[in-house]
């Protein structure tokens, strides 16, 4: 049971760290702010690893909700 406790902190971890990637991508393309060809690669990367993290946590949920699925 602890084990699963420590999980579920580290998914919440995860999932608010990504939200204030989330909110920080959302304001630089709110802002207006011309980006240099570097700056586009770096928010295209950006995205890319953003969308990596996020699935990474769905797989994590997934596997949380079989582990504790009482059927």
């Amino acid at each position: 049971m602890a084990a699963t406790a420590i999980d579920v902190t580290e998914l919440r971890g995860e999932i608010q760290d990504f939200a204030n990637s989330l909110a920080l991508l959302v304001d630089i393309m709110a802002s207006g702010i011309p980006l240099s060809e570097r700056g586009q690669v770096g928010l295209l990367e950006f995205g890319h690893y953003s969308q990596q993290r996020i699935i990474a946590v769905e797989e994590k949920l997934r596997y949380y909700g079989e582990a504790n699925d009482p059927s």
